[in-house]
Formats: C-alpha cells, sequence, structure tokens
C-alpha cells in the first residue's frame, strides 16, 4: 500500500508541475479546461495520500519497532534513505519554482515541504529500528516501505549468493539482500527452516 501512494503522489506532483507551467507560461496559449478545479482536487488527493500514509507509517513503526528482528546494516539504511529521498529530487525544484515562480500554490506548496519533512524524519528515527522479523506467521520487512510477506502467499524461496529471492503465488518477487542486514546468515537459516517447515519449495543457486 505505501508503495503505492508514494506512486500516486509522484503521479500527481508530475501532472501539477505541468498545470503550473501552463498557468505560468500563458503565453504558449494551451487552454486546460476546468485548470484550477482539476488543481484543487490533486491537492485533496495529496492531503488525503499524506494522512494516509503518515498514519499507515507510523502506526506500523510503533508497533514494529521493540519487536526482536534482524536489524539492517549501514549498507541497508543507506539505502533505504536513498529510496526515500528519490522523490526529493522532483519535489525539492519544484517547490522552489512555486515559491518564486508560481503565484497561488500555498497550499501544494505546504503539502510537499510535508512530504519532505515525514520522510526525512522517518528514516532519521527508523536508523536503529528497521530489520526483517521473522516468525511463524510471516517475514515482515520493516523499512520505509513497509512489507508482510505471509507464508501461505509465499510460492518459492531461491537462495543465492547474494541474498534470497522471495516468489509469491501472485508473481510478486521480494529479494532480501544479505548485505543490507547485519545477521544475513541467520535470516537464510530462518527462512529456510521454516520453508521446510511450511512445505515450501527451495531453491539454492551457487
Amino acid at each position: 500500500m505505501g508503495r503505492w501512494l508514494r506512486v500516486l503522489t509522484l503521479l500527481i506532483v508530475l501532472i501539477q508541475i505541468v498545470l503550473s507551467f501552463l498557468s505560468y507560461h500563458e503565453d504558449l496559449e494551451v487552454i486546460v479546461p476546468f485548470k484550477v478545479e482539476i488543481s484543487f482536487v490533486l491537492n485533496v488527493f495529496l492531503v488525503l495520500f499524506f494522512i494516509f500514509q503518515f498514519i499507515l507509517r507510523w502506526k506500523n513503526f510503533t508497533l514494529l519497532k521493540n519487536i526482536n528482528g534482524y536489524v539492517v546494516s549501514s549498507k541497508g539504511w543507506s539505502k533505504i534513505v536513498t529510496n526515500e529521498i528519490m522523490p526529493f529530487i522532483i519535489y525539492l525544484p519544484f517547490i522552489f519554482l512555486l515559491v518564486f515562480y508560481f503565484a497561488n500554490e500555498t497550499l501544494l506548496t505546504v503539502i510537499l515541504s510535508l512530504v519532505i519533512m515525514e520522510g526525512i524524519f522517518y528514516v532519521l528515527f527508523g536508523k536503529n529500528k528497521f530489520k526483517i522479523i521473522i516468525n511463524e506467521s510471516a517475514v515482515i520487512s520493516f523499512t520505509n516501505q513497509h512489507e508482510v510477506l505471509k507464508w501461505a502467499n509465499i510460492a518459492k524461496v531461491t537462495f543465492s549468493s547474494s541474498g534470497t529471492l522471495i516468489l509469491k503465488h501472485n508473481g510478486r518477487k521480494v529479494f532480501i539482500e544479505d548485505l543490507a542486514y547485519e545477521d544475513a546468515n541467520l535470516i537464510r537459516s530462518e527462512i529456510k527452516r521454516l520453508s521446510i517447515e511450511k512445505h515450501i519449495l527451495l531453491q539454492e543457486i551457487a
């Protein structure tokens, strides 16, 4: 869910960039019907997405931060930070344009600023908390993109020299990189033990 919210937020921001550009360059004479109304509705969606993501992420953070698991390594945390701030490469220049060039876009500026601040605070607070949790019910990836892999939904587990690939029945693949976690060998052993116990297909690639 969190992944889709991030994608939808980025898509709406890109649409808003186009609308703001057309508003600023009226000389192009490109007419967008109901442009003001469309922009307002998109802003409402951005607010709703932000609120939903905020509640979802921080609720999971509160629930999972003290549960025992295998913590991420420094490299793993660096990847989480990179993944989190990637959209900001688009958001920050757009905020600059909103503040100094595009008029009457205060709400959008505030929304994007909140999105950026929430993302930064989340990865900072999670630096020593992010982990992978493995139990009898699921494999839980607790990072900036929360993911629950229930054993009942896993079709196959493949071990390679660089990590563990989990294939779900719906075709979705999730890769657990060894270097992203402090205790990679323990993670492999636990996933292998439970996979055998749950009668899940195993494969090992040299």
